[in-house]
This record gives structure tokens, C-alpha cells and sequence, in this order.
């Protein structure tokens, strides 16, 4: 969950004690980063010692290795921008104040007052307003895998590159839980989901019932139709330079270009990991994830956000505790025979025909066959599709 403030809306002293906390733990931040990269053992401990007398003890836990909240994990690896790290962010562990609890942490929601306090140092603090839906937000969230506790993590962004600038909040929650075994694919709820920068997401939702694969549903999920969106704003922006309400035409126009796509993939991928859950009543949950190859989607308005959603399905695999691989299959290649299928169009879908065997089914969920037949299972009955129309072409 991110929430955003304007950091002008802040009192003058609050804001110039968190611009120099900024400025110091960034910069130490930073040195630690590059003596880790570089193996200097000196530059380590000189960030060290600077951290311990220029941030406060609460903030200097992403610095410390041995604590959950430590930012630089596998820092040999990281494949990290000199960019971000220079706008890396606070990190602390959140705490809900639920009654009149003594807080001992940097930062923390108070439920009763809905507010978020931030502790600076020096005896400063800030304190921002909490919207009632993202209080409900963390109720439903940690609700969904009790009895399991949940560990809350604040990451606090200075936004100086934006005008106005602006303090972004991320509220990360996390839940301790080993990776599940692999399910026995005749007892588990299967799920395939398919990802193409065209249309999104298309999952299939099955289960074994002792004789074959029973097809529970079939969901597409597409972006935003960003067209629309952007006709919408030329429309906006013309009113508005004619001077028909210019104040209320341009807020809409920017409104209306605004597209935050890893939101929609995020909030996609969720939905279909809780229908999953919702269809399992209780069995295991095998999730297959037939991710785009990166030459498929380049140049698309997607092509960052859906090759990301390896990172994101893992993060809720872990989440749901759901059994989670990544395989790819042809969509070109009947289940059945093996032989190359032809594609034909409706109105409304791309069917796949092979002619050898007279299998036929739509071509986004070809792949969950040859899924289904990898597994060991009996093929499901194929749905009775509209006639295709051979004109529209292959």
C-alpha cells in the first residue's frame, strides 16, 4: 500500500529535520552500499560508525545485517541503478496502535486517531493522516492468512524530483511461512495463467474429480483501455484551451493519462490468486505461470510491468502459500496430436483448429492443455465454441 503527502503541507521545522535525515542516511546509506559492492571492510565500518552518530538507533536497522529490515541482502548480486541508490529509501518496522501502547519503533499507525507517526530524532516527529480505507486495507490483509502473525515494514520516499514535491509512504506487509511442497496435482486446485501484452492475463481454473480435469472458469483480465483514456484527454485539453472550465478540463486531462500499470498488474494477479484460493475450499494450490518471453513484448506499453510479474506472483505465492512454478508451452501445437493448429477469428476471440484431429479451442488457453497433459491428467472436455469466421484470416 503507498500513500503520498505533499511534503509543503508539512510544518517548516518537521520538514527541514526530515530533508537532513534524508540527506544523512543517504549518504551513508550510499557509502555502505559501494565499500559492500567493492569488498572495502574500511568503508563498511566507516558507514557503520557515521550511522551511529548521525541517525537515530530505530533508523539504523537497515544497516544491520542481522535484522529482518536489513535493505542491502545479496548485496554482490544487486543489479541496483546508481539512481536509486542515491534515493534510497527510510526503512522501519511498523507497529498498530491499537489502545494507549507505548511505542518503541520509528514509525507507527495509530488506528484509534487514524494517523501515521513518524519519529525523527531530536524529540521530532510527524504525524500524517491515515485514509479509513487503508486502515480497512490492512485489516482485510492481515485477516486473510490468520492465524499466521504479519510483519509490517514502512518505507518512507522523498520525493524531490516532483513538483510539488512529495513524501511517499509504503506500508510493506510480510508473513513468515516455508514454501509449500509440491502438490500432488490429482488432489490441488490447478491454476494457469497466461500472459501476453495484449490482452493481460488469461487464467483457467481447474481440478481433477476422479475421471478428468473439471474446468471451474475461464478469466481474462485486460488493461485499461489507454486509447480511450488518451482521446479523452485531447478532448479535455481542447475544451479547456478554448476556455470552456480550463482549471477543471486540464485536472481531468492529467487524470485521464495517468496509467499506473504495475498497479494493474499487481491488483490483476491478485485477483486471480483469491478466486484461486476461493475454488481450493481448503486443498493445496498449484499455480503455473506461462510468463512472456522478453523479444514478445518489447516495445509494448506493458513491456516493463508484465516481465515483472515473476516477482510479483512470488510475492503472493508466498503470501497465499500457494505452490507456484513458471513453464512455458506452445500455443501453436494441438494437446492432442502434436500437430500445428490453424487460427481463425470470431468477434470476439482467436480459436485454434487442428485439422488432424479436429481438436479445437481458443488459443489463449492451448498452453493449460499441454499443462494438464505434462501433469499426468486427463484432457478436459473442450468448451463448444462459436463457428470461427475463415475470412478474418489466421
Amino acid at each position: 500500500m503507498t500513500l503520498t503527502y505533499r511534503v509543503d503541507e508539512l510544518p517548516s521545522e518537521q520538514r527541514a529535520r526530515l530533508q537532513e535525515l534524508f540527506k544523512t542516511y543517504r549518504a551513508i546509506a550510499t557509502l555502505y552500499y559501494w565499500s559492500k559492492r567493492l569488498g572495502l571492510k574500511e568503508g563498511v565500518e566507516q558507514a557503520l560508525e557515521r550511522a551511529k552518530e548521525g541517525l537515530p538507533s530505530y533508523w539504523r536497522k537497515a544497516l544491520d545485517d542481522e535484522s529482518p529490515l536489513y535493505a542491502f541482502s545479496e548485496i554482490e548480486e544487486m543489479k541496483r541503478p546508481r539512481k536509486h541508490v542515491l534515493k534510497l529509501p527510510l526503512v522501519e518496522a511498523l507497529q498498530l496502535k491499537q489502545g494507549n501502547e507505548n511505542p518503541k519503533r520509528g514509525a507507527l499507525i495509530d488506528c484509534k486517531e487514524s494517523k501515521l507517526v513518524v519519529y525523527l530524532g531530536d524529540r521530532q516527529r510527524i504525524e500524517l493522516p491515515v485514509p479509513e480505507r487503508a486502515l480497512r486495507w490492512l485489516r482485510e490483509k492481515e485477516a486473510e492468512v490468520e492465524p499466521l502473525k504479519v510483519s509490517k515494514t514502512v518505507r518512507i520516499h522523498w520525493r524531490e524530483d516532483r513538483d510539488p514535491k512529495t513524501l511517499k509512504v509504503q506500508i510493506v506487509l510480510r508473513v513468515q511461512r516455508p514454501r509449500p511442497p509440491q502438490p500432488d496435482p490429482r488432489q490441488a486446485l490447478l491454476c494457469f495463467i497466461d500472459v501476453n501484452s495484449r490482452y493481460g492475463f488469461a487464467a483457467v481454473f481447474a481440478s481433477f474429480d476422479g475421471e478428468r480435469v473439471r474446468v471451474h472458469e475461464t478469466l481474462k483480465l485486460r488493461p485499461p483501455n489507454q486509447s480511450r483514456r488518451l482521446r479523452e484527454a485531447a478532448k479535455r485539453e481542447r475544451a479547456a484551451a478554448h476556455g470552456n472550465k480550463p482549471n477543471i478540463n486540464y485536472a481531468l486531462a492529467r487524470l485521464s493519462k495517468k496509467f499506473d500499470a504495475s498497479g494493474w498488474v499487481k491488483s490483476a494477479a491478485a485477483e486471480i490468486f483469491k478466486k484461486a484460493r476461493e475454488y481450493a475450499k481448503g486443498r493445496p494450490v498449484w499455480i503455473n505461470i506461462d510468463a512472456p518471453d522478453h523479444r514478445t513484448v518489447r516495445g509494448s506499453s506493458l513491456q516493463r510491468t508484465l516481465l515483472s510479474i515473476r516477482r510479483v506472483v512470488e510475492n503472493l505465492g508466498a503470501w497465499y502459500g500457494a505452490f507456484v512454478t513458471f513453464r512455458c508451452y506452445s500455443s501453436h501445437k494441438c494437446p492432442i496430436c502434436g500437430e500445428r493448429v490453424q487460427e481463425c477469428r470470431t468477434t470476439r476471440t482467436r480459436i485454434a483448429t487442428c485439422h488432424a484431429c479436429n481438436f479445437q479451442e481458443e488459443r489463449d488457453r492451448l498452453p493449460f492443455y499441454h499443462w494438464i497433459g505434462e501433469l499426468g491428467l486427463p484432457l478436459p472436455r473442450p468448451p463448444r465454441l462459436p463457428r470461427p469466421d475463415r475470412e478474418a484470416g489466421s
